[in-house]
């Protein structure tokens, strides 16, 4: 199985909630998400946030691949890395050896579909 994981939160201190900001007409995660939902190769996608309010514009999209999951408070502070809640989550997953992890940045709007493929 082929996932895409997208770590998004709160806590931006330089762009507060830049995540969700609104970019050509809909919020900044909204372009990944999408590209990913029409994605042949991509199986599911998991968005990775602390916040209710990016929890509830994620779910508001409605994208059938799309899953939120609620990281843990200490990897969503500003010293926490990408690969520090991307492990808490692989840790908390059961995935099969040859599933595929794929890392997308929700600050890269053009990333296209074909791209993932």
């Amino acid at each position: 199985m082929n996932l895409a994981f997208i770590p998004v939160r709160c806590g931006s201190k330089s762009i507060p909630f830049k995540n969700i900001k609104e970019f050509c007409g809909k919020p900044l995660v909204y372009w990944n998400l999408k590209a990913l939902q029409n994605s042949n190769e991509i199986h599911k996608i998991f968005v990775a946030t602390d916040c209710k309010k990016i929890k509830d514009i994620v779910e508001s999209f409605n994208f059938p691949k799309v899953k939120v999951y609620d990281r843990e408070p200490e990897n969503a502070v500003d010293t926490a890395t990408s690969e520090s809640v991307m492990l808490e989550f692989i840790y908390k997953n059961d995935f099969k050896d040859n599933d595929l992890f794929l890392l997308v940045q929700a600050t890269s709007p053009f990333t296209q579909a074909k791209d993932f493929d």
